[in-house]
């Protein structure tokens, strides 16, 4: 559709709009230029020459069935894209499945910084003999590795089909083909990757016209993450050079919708011979902070490529120094305040909201939160009506199971230490342990006494402690009051092997105990 406004007795606005489909970017602007000039030349009373064409579009269709048919054009894609990541970019959002541009809210970003380190780039790519948009593309690849983290960088790149035949430049049609195109970035000069992206674009020319709907069919997934397009629309040279004095171009502005998440586009004006960078980004992928900041290592990568293109590109990061500092702050910023009572205490919080639930499994048998508690609070009770003191070290010489929760939950809420002795040790090791913790009292079952050496510790036993419903159950007891127990007093002592000498004891309070186990209950 072509729409014509009148703005005032010398001024009008012209509006073209169109499907992608119908013209691409090429097209739109030799159109452009037709339509200038042929209204030029009837302000000028000159007569209109027909327009010939040695060609048709049927010949671009050929072309592209062609190479469709070339089994090269497939082996060259699938083995390019074998090992790329599934996302290079951080998201907000997921992506939208099925979305065809009109379905997608847009947002634009230019980075107009670009525009001042136009003639630099333009002169590096002429000073290393490659096409400018390698230079670009080696800092397109080197911002979505820095993303990903990966080496491995991958993007589409818009390519022209066109036929090289006479006049083809000014066919008007979709000749375009996203073409997906990977590399490693891996450690190396700049100049050595842009050298590396000048190189996979001149491989693909060939398969330029194999569509990336079949490239997407042959790897069996989607290709519409991010997108590169380089411009240089010098078609616009031709109304510049029929420019007259009766016919003037004011301004002009575009508008137009993309698949891909992220569209970079690079546009070489004509006139100033300028660089001029916009990000098309589906808002519902990407935030406008994250757009800026992606913006900004663009910017950081161009730069330092002109600083030093001999320079390593992978010698300091894209990352600005803000959040460098940031990132410092945010992984030193490790303190965190956990809960520094004893356990026993959380444990009966944990009974409290859970009384019924299974505490613990072993060896065949269960026992509730509401079970353990009131077995632990029985031997708590019947150590202090025994005469044992806070801080007191109580042994406990039972293998792991159902007994020996019940022994050191109920150690603990008597106001004791515990000190695991293992019942397999060999009997002079045990009494060791047992004299340098001053082991007053000594937890076992009858089935693990036999090991036990010759002490004047007390024997409490266990037996029944899970099955026997009067296990020191007393009813004629006085109640005993819990013992005040602050974080800094022992909670345990335990043993090293003795592989370099004689055992030695390690003392753990209990705020040092409570804090490792929130540590590590996340």
């Amino acid at each position: 559709q072509i729409h014509v406004f009148l703005r005032s007795a010398d001024s009008f606005q012209f509006v073209i709009s169109f499907h992608h489909a119908v013209l691409d970017g090429w097209s739109r602007a030799a159109l452009t230029t037709v339509l200038y000039n042929r209204y030029q030349q009837l302000l000028s009373g000159q007569a209109l020459a027909p327009v010939t064409a040695d060609w048709t579009y049927r010949d671009f269709v050929a072309l592209e069935q062609s190479v469709i048919a070339d089994p090269g054009a497939k082996a060259h894609f699938a083995g390019m894209l074998e090992s790329i990541p599934e996302q290079q970019l951080p998201r907000i959002g997921q992506r939208r499945e099925d979305t065809r541009g009109e379905d997608i809210d847009h947002g634009f970003h230019v980075v107009e910084a670009l525009f001042e380190h136009s003639p630099g780039l333009i002169a590096l790519a002429q000073k290393l003999g490659v096409p400018l948009q390698a230079v670009l593309l080696a800092g397109h690849y080197k911002v979505l590795s820095a993303f990903s983290g990966s080496t491995s960088a991958f993007t589409c790149v818009t390519h022209n089909g066109r036929p090289e035949t006479d006049k083809a430049d000014r066919g008007l049609g979709l000749f375009l083909n996203s073409l997906p195109l990977a590399i490693d970035v891996e450690s190396g000069s700049w100049e050595s990757l842009i050298r590396k992206a000048a190189a996979c674009s001149a491989a693909a020319v060939p398969y330029r016209r194999y569509p990336m709907l079949n490239v997407q069919q042959d790897i069996g997934r989607t290709l519409e993450s991010v997108t590169f397009n380089y411009t240089h629309f010098h078609v616009y040279n031709d109304m510049q050079e029929a420019s007259g004095d009766q016919l003037q171009v004011l301004g002009s502005s575009g508008f137009e919708r993309t698949n891909f998440d992220l569209q970079v586009d690079v546009a070489r004006s004509v006139g100033d011979d300028m660089l001029r960078m916009a990000l098309v980004y589906d808002t519902g992928a990407f935030d406008e902070a994250l757009i800026r900041r992606i913006a900004s290592y663009y910017l950081t990568a161009y730069e330092r490529m002109l600083a030093d293109p001999g320079a390593a590109h992978d010698g300091s990061p894209l990352l600005s120094q803000e959040e460098l500092i940031e990132l410092r702050d945010r992984r030193n910023a490790t303190r965190k305040d956990y809960l520094r009572e004893p356990i026993h205490h959380l444990f009966e919080r944990q009974v409290a909201r859970t009384p019924s639930a299974i505490a613990a499994i072993c060896e065949g048998r269960s026992i509730s939160y509401a079970e353990l508690d009131e077995r632990a609070g029985r031997l708590a009770a019947h150590l202090r009506q025994a005469g044992l003191e806070t801080g007191e070290r109580v042994g406990l010489c039972l293998r792991r199971s159902l007994e020996q929760l019940i022994g050191l939950l109920g150690v603990l809420k008597a106001g004791g230490s515990y000190v695991p002795l293992e019942p397999d040790l060999p009997s002079d090791r045990l009494a060791y342990m047992i004299s340098d913790a001053d082991v007053r009292r000594i937890l076992v079952l009858s089935t693990g006494r036999e090991g036990l050496p010759e002490t004047e510790a007390l024997i409490v036993s266990m037996d029944g402690a899970v099955s026997d419903a009067d296990w020191l159950r007393s009813d004629e007891a006085p109640a005993v009051d819990a013992p005040a127990i602050r974080v800094d007093d022992i909670a345990y002592v335990l043993y090293t092997s003795g592989s370099t000498g004689v055992p030695k004891g390690v003392t753990v309070a209990h705020g040092a105990l409570s804090n490792y186990l929130s540590h590590a209950a996340g």
